[in-house]
């Protein structure tokens, strides 16, 4: 994801569910979790083989069979890197500097200290090296690419108008299409598929499925579908939904067989994201409540000892605030269209700790409204944090050119638009 954060991986997400509701298209969410991926991806892959295997056919499949690989896998990994290149070679990263790094990671190993055996390590990021990440990296770029690419052969990726002005004009003609599919955020990945109807939509989710675990196994990572790990947000609308929901019932809620695997993939209405809560009917309320427990719990220990220390500024306390609770308490908050009841719910917690501040807690039976404590205190409210931390979310998402996410949120027509909600005001997205 573009400018390396978040809020924008998670706005993507947001913004899919409004889009197909907006448009009363079906969709599925699919939010994949591998196991120990960082440890077992494929170096060869990235770098090619380590400088002690002789550069012959049969050494490079007899070192990759040792790696406990299956031969259809290994077949597979020596034909790609004849054909392709490592990732290196595609990135024409100079050759003396790609020797390096493989010198780096041939034949590496660990010891226990005060044993006399050792380790070597194979597959994956060597753990502290600065190399490890972009070593995954790449190796997981590769997989998400073909999986990009078998998907659009497939026919089953979704292609949206955008204009390339600016979100905030609104007359903005359209000048392109761009692909809606995925969001990444290191290894965290949303897949998103959208179609007219539900037939439509489950014969794509059997093709996605399908691909996303053959791509996987021959990169040699597993993907977790244990409940709570990889999981489904499906929202069918039409003709035939509800026969198709009858079938998906089982003992311990709604499966969809995922047959390459031999196990079922788990729906969910509700699934954690990036820290925040998605909810497939568009609600926040279970966002609000997860965020006012979060900033409570960043509260509480401390709410005598630092906020309500006399010996402390305002200012310090309220730069506290400002680190310690509403970090946590308004995370991603402003990439939401919250409504009144649900922006109470934050706005409560927000109030305990600036009363707590200005030594205003109402435990003398004295009632003073909040407005007059955040102008005693010289506190902005929670709309206004808000209403801020959207306007530079703004500028960033101008910068960040994440088309597929400009091209769903700058959607619309006579009857709607996906926007903002503020106090009594609408904003566009």
């Amino acid at each position: 994801m573009p400018a390396k954060s978040t809020d924008l991986a998670h706005h993507f997400i947001l913004t899919a569910l409004a889009y197909a509701k907006h448009l009363l298209l079906c969709i599925f969410i699919l939010f994949v979790d591998l196991t120990k991926a960082f440890d077992g991806v494929i170096r060869e892959l990235c770098m090619g083989f380590p400088q002690h295997i002789p550069d012959t056919y049969e050494a490079k499949h007899e070192y990759l069979l040792s790696m406990c690989m299956t031969k259809a896998a290994a077949d597979w990994i020596l034909d790609y890197l004849h054909a392709h290149g490592c990732a290196f070679q595609q990135m024409h990263v100079p050759e003396k500097l790609s020797g390096l790094i493989v010198a780096l990671h041939s034949r590496t190993w660990f010891q226990v200290d005060g044993t006399t055996s050792y380790a070597y390590t194979r597959t994956g990021g060597r753990q502290g090296c600065m190399l490890g990440g972009m070593v995954f990296n790449c190796c997981y770029a590769l997989a998400l690419l073909q999986i990009v690419s078998r998907l659009r052969e497939a026919g089953i990726v979704t292609r949206a108008k955008y204009n390339n002005v600016s979100y905030l004009s609104p007359d903005a003609e359209e000048i392109g299409e761009t692909e809606v599919l995925d969001v990444e955020f290191v290894d965290d990945i949303g897949i998103v598929l959208f179609a007219s109807n539900a037939k439509v939509l489950m014969k794509s989710i059997d093709i996605l499925l399908d691909v996303l675990v053959d791509v996987f196994q021959k990169h040699q990572m597993k993907i977790n579908l244990k409940c709570g790990k990889t999981e489904g947000m499906l929202q069918l609308r039409g003709q035939g939904t509800c026969e198709i929901w009858r079938g998906f019932q089982a003992e311990h809620g709604p499966h969809i067989p995922v047959r390459r695997a031999a196990t079922s993939l788990h729906l969910v209405s509700v699934y954690k994201h990036l820290g925040c809560e998605a909810e497939v009917n568009g609600s926040n309320m279970k966002y609000v409540k997860g965020r006012a427990s979060k900033g409570m719990a960043a509260y509480g220990p401390i709410s005598t000892r630092i906020f309500g220390n006399r010996n402390l500024s305002d200012p310090l306390k309220q730069s506290f605030q400002a680190s310690l609770v509403s970090s946590r308490q308004f995370l991603n908050a402003h990439v939401r269209c919250l409504r009144p009841g649900e922006q109470t719910v934050l706005n409560n917690v927000y109030m305990r700790v600036v009363r707590r501040i200005a030594d205003a807690v109402g435990f003398d039976g004295e009632q003073v409204s909040d407005k007059k404590v955040r102008r005693a205190s010289g506190t902005i409210s929670a709309d206004c944090l808000l209403l801020q931390n959207r306007l530079k979310y703004m500028a960033r998402l101008e910068r960040a050119k994440c088309a597929p996410l400009k091209a769903m949120s700058s959607l619309r027509n006579q009857q709607a638009s996906l926007c903002y909600h503020g106090p009594g005001k609408q904003f566009p997205i």
